[in-house]
């Protein structure tokens, strides 16, 4: 069993429903009194929040670091410390080849960071926001697109190839097993990438997704409906479930081994 956290550090406790997220359809019988928690989907607890918009989050060493408008900051000694103060927009962040990816949106660069000198070494340039970044020990990859359609670049030492374009409005990205996981909000759907461009459908979504987590337990995404004033659920993708109800404006997902921790509009 997995426990699901919200916020800078939220916990929505228990497993999966079998009740699945099409049921949010509907909104008979429901008004904006019953707030949290339709019947065996579990609603979760925040445990502390931020002041801006969180739009990354990544966790070292058992210290969290995220980013917002305002720039990169890591958790040190329960102080939060903006380590990028040059990064005009900061976007996305994700852990590759020893490093921090940090995607600008403000500037459309992708570049990644010494994280024992802080110096950033430029990747890409000339991208346009949305920038979608994930990445492993051997290759980061970063989508360059709007929200209508992309293309999925992979950076593994040398210069970076273009793996796929034509991507059916891109909203997460992450990897796993060397592999690149896109969730499309148009097609509904998660495709898995290799280097080579060689893919294929895994599994997929009954609402528009947002954010998606990849590990060995399965893949889970954030989607949003129009329904106010929880508009969104965290799901299991390949189980077709709904783990936990989530708060407006849902995004970018991370995975332990017993935790799921999403973003929202203000909480992580």
């Amino acid at each position: 069993m997995r426990v699901l956290g919200v916020g800078l550090l939220v916990a929505c406790t228990g497993g999966a429903s079998e009740q699945s997220s099409e049921q949010d359809a509907g909104t008979e019988d429901w008004t904006p009194d019953t707030g949290w928690g339709e019947d065996e989907v579990d609603a979760p607890e925040i445990e502390a929040s931020t002041y801006g918009s969180p739009l990354g989050l990544v966790a070292l060493d058992e210290t969290l670091i995220y980013s917002d408008e305002r720039g990169v900051y890591w958790n040190v000694d329960e102080d939060w410390w903006n380590i990028a103060p040059d990064v005009q927009g900061a976007g996305q962040l994700v852990l590759a080849r020893g490093g921090l990816v940090v995607a600008d949106e403000t500037a459309g660069t992708v570049g990644w960071m010494n994280l024992d000198s802080l110096e950033i070494t430029p990747l890409a340039s000339g991208l346009a926001a949305p920038i979608r970044v994930a990445g492993d020990a051997e290759t980061a990859w970063w989508i360059d697109g709007d929200d209508t359609t992309g293309e999925l670049f992979a950076w593994s030492g040398g210069e970076p190839q273009r793996v796929t374009e034509g991507l059916d409005e891109p909203k997460g990205l992450a990897v796993h097993g060397g592999h690149a996981y896109i969730l499309e909000a148009g097609a509904r759907r998660v495709q898995r990438f290799a280097s080579s461009g060689e893919s294929e459908v895994v599994g997929e979504t009954s609402l528009d997704g947002r954010g998606i987590g990849v590990d060995d337990a399965g893949v889970i995404v954030t989607t949003e409906s129009s329904r106010w004033p929880f508009p969104g659920w965290v799901e299991d993708v390949e189980a077709g479930t709904a783990l936990c109800e989530a708060p407006p404006n849902p995004g970018a997902v991370l995975l332990t081994s017993t935790r799921v921790i999403f973003a929202s509009k203000q909480t992580i």
